[in-house]
């Protein structure tokens, strides 16, 4: 799950994007943008702790701040050795500012029209967040001190002309000192890529999750609406304003496994969702195993619904010890099995999605300890086609032989179908496993 935070009126604005960023990691690269009047920036492809630092930290000064962290979608096919890869993937590392006048922002998501709309300008990285960078820039150019409207004014121009699904977090400011420094977010009118706002006292916190929010204390906290701009300053104004009218299409993913389980999409909390549709598994093929063992920590909520719907008792099956990355390919989890309680037993395994290494990793770990049949259940289809907007579908890329059972080694195989699922989530982004039918459609 890529993340996104920005602070505003937050002393030491770093340290807590760093503590933020170090939750969720590892990641394919990570970078920390603070302001004070003058920019002070750091990124790069290590691992969050040894890119920061605490002596480095300490070099990022600023009550206001920007950090992203996230992982590649796609690879250009060009890029073959391991160098290349990392110099592509830190030359594009986010967040990215320009000058004259200053502008700093990170987004996720995709530009859709990324050449169309960045023509006779010269964008300095393949980032997605160029597009907006600069188109900003070309509406902000003449302002000698730049005022809310202003920014509301190029922000209404700049996402008429940039196309795509994204949700961004962007500061800017005239003044030497920093002290008219505003932040907005912006956002799609399809909201696949959640952003929230959280508010105290005079400080303020944008999030692309809830826990980040959790963590640093702020409690009045606000999804943003699709199609909008949010705007606040050092002041503590904040000023809401709608550009596109909402077409509401949260990306089917973060309700199977990009966010955690404690957080809310519009109204409905996710892990109330993976409890149900461990539900609907059991009703839809009811076999009577000895255990229900999900894969961790994927598979967790799913068999929570799973085990109470049958009766079954829940185990621990495996256990989780590390994983292998390589930069811009799927990862691969190592498992270990907790052999007594699996061992000569007919196992229920739940996943939420087939994936080509941790799936069958784990069908064979389980075999390999004893198990006698494993019967998979997963929450949604196989991917069918790679995300058009950024969302890193690869980890879920599904084995190609049509006989899935077989290629996976387990005696069969369940998943909720799209319409099925649809029942339980309401209107989601499906393209990647329906195409044609999700927002790239449109």
């Amino acid at each position: 799950m890529d993340v996104l935070i920005g602070l505003l009126g937050e002393k030491e604005a770093s340290k807590k994007i760093f503590d933020i960023l170090s939750i969720h990691q590892p990641f394919d690269y990570s970078g920390i943008t603070t302001y004070d009047g003058n920019v002070h920036q750091k990124k790069g492809v290590e691992s969050i702790s040894k890119l920061f630092t605490e002596e480095l930290r300490e070099k990022l000064p600023g009550d206001v701040g920007i950090g992203c962290a996230g992982d590649v979608a796609e690879l250009p096919k060009h890029l073959k050795t391991e160098s290349e890869k990392l110099t592509y993937v830190s030359h594009n590392a986010q967040p990215e500012y320009i000058i004259n006048p200053f502008i700093g922002g990170a987004v996720k998501g995709k530009i859709t029209n990324w050449s169309e709309s960045l023509r006779n300008l010269s964008p300095r990285s393949e980032s997605q967040v160029q597009p907006l960078l600069l188109n900003l820039k070309e509406n902000l150019k003449h302002k000698r001190k730049i005022e809310m409207e202003d920014v509301l004014e190029a922000a209404e121009k700049t996402m008429g002309k940039v196309k795509g699904v994204y949700s961004g977090i962007f500061i800017t400011d005239t003044s030497p000192t920093g002290e008219d420094t505003i932040m907005f977010s912006l956002m799609d009118k399809y909201g696949i890529t959640p952003l929230y706002l959280g508010e105290r006292e005079d400080c303020f916190c944008f999030s692309s999750d809830q826990i980040s929010l959790q963590k640093l204390g702020y409690k009045n906290v606000k999804e943003m609406e699709p199609g909008s701009v949010v705007l606040v300053n050092k002041k503590g104004e904040k000023r809401v304003e709608k550009i596109f009218e909402s077409e509401k299409r949260p990306c089917i993913m973060n309700f199977i496994h990009t966010i955690e389980p404690n957080c809310k999409i519009g109204d409905k909390n996710v892990y109330t969702v993976r409890f149900e549709i461990g539900r609907k598994l059991f009703e839809k093929y009811p076999i009577e195993t000895d255990v229900v063992c999900p894969i961790p920590e994927r598979g967790k909520s799913y068999a929570e619904g799973f085990s109470y719907e049958s009766g079954i008792f829940h185990t621990t099956g495996l256990i989780k010890v590390g994983e292998e990355r390589k930069i811009g390919e799927p990862k691969k989890s190592i498992f270990i099995p907790n052999t007594p309680a699996i061992k000569n037993k007919n196992i229920s395994l739940i996943d939420h999605n087939i994936t080509e290494n941790d799936t069958k990793s784990a069908i064979e770990t389980l075999k390999e300890s004893g198990a006698k049949e494993i019967h998979l259940y997963v929450a949604c289809p196989p991917i069918a086609s790679p995300c058009r907007f950024g969302i890193k579908t690869s980890e879920y890329k599904a084995v190609e032989n049509k006989d899935v059972k077989r290629e996976l080694g387990c005696d069969s195989v369940t998943w909720l179908e799209v319409d099925e699922l649809e029942k339980i989530l309401g209107r989601v982004c499906t393209d990647c496993l329906v195409p044609k039918k999700g927002v790239s459609s449109q």
